[in-house]
Formats: C-alpha cells, sequence, structure tokens
C-alpha cells in the first residue's frame, strides 16, 4: 500500500525539498524580526534616556515663562516656519525633502 502511494508520488523529494526551504525562510523571517524588535527596544531606551536628560537641563528662561508666554513663542515659531515655506515657493526652490537622489550603478 505504501508502495502504491509513492509510486504514484514521483516528485515526492521536490515536495520534501520544496517544504523544508519554506520551513528555513519562516525561520529566517522569525530571527530577523526578532532581531529588528531588539534594535528598536534599545534605540527606544537611548531615546527615553535622551529625553530625561533634556527634561532636566531645560533652561530656566522657558520654566518661568506662563501658559500664554509659551503659546506666543509657539505661534511665533510656526509663524516662522510659514515664511521660510512662502520663500521657499517664491524662489522655485524645492526643499530638501522633495529633491530626488539617484543612485549610480
Amino acid at each position: 500500500m505504501i508502495k502504491d502511494i509513492f509510486g504514484k508520488l514521483t516528485a515526492w523529494p521536490g515536495y520534501f525539498m520544496g517544504s523544508t526551504l519554506l520551513g528555513i525562510a519562516g525561520l529566517a523571517v522569525v530571527f530577523v524580526k526578532n532581531a529588528q524588535n531588539r534594535d528598536l527596544k534599545e534605540l527606544q531606551v537611548k531615546l527615553d534616556e535622551l529625553i530625561a536628560t533634556n527634561k532636566s537641563s531645560i533652561d530656566p528662561r522657558f520654566q518661568k515663562l506662563t501658559d500664554d508666554e509659551l503659546k506666543q513663542l509657539q505661534n511665533f515659531y510656526k509663524n516662522v516656519e510659514i515664511q521660510r515655506e512662502k520663500n521657499t515657493d517664491q524662489n522655485n526652490e524645492t526643499p530638501e525633502r522633495e529633491i530626488t537622489y539617484y543612485r549610480y550603478k
């Protein structure tokens, strides 16, 4: 009976090799994803440390500002950004984020 099954499936070594290859590829994906997650966790810890050190080293002048003064300061910098964008549009310059870099072969 088993002999008849293997007699009909003449390509079973190909199926075996294909399934093995898929299994190895699946494991490779799992290992790469695990490494990426570990790297992202390390990066997040470093960012948290930087944020914690920057919070303690805030300029004392900014700590004394009221909420209204902080809003005025924020609006001022927003207006500066809007003016900068208008100036780049008027000068027909492409902003740096829109420049296309081509790879050389």
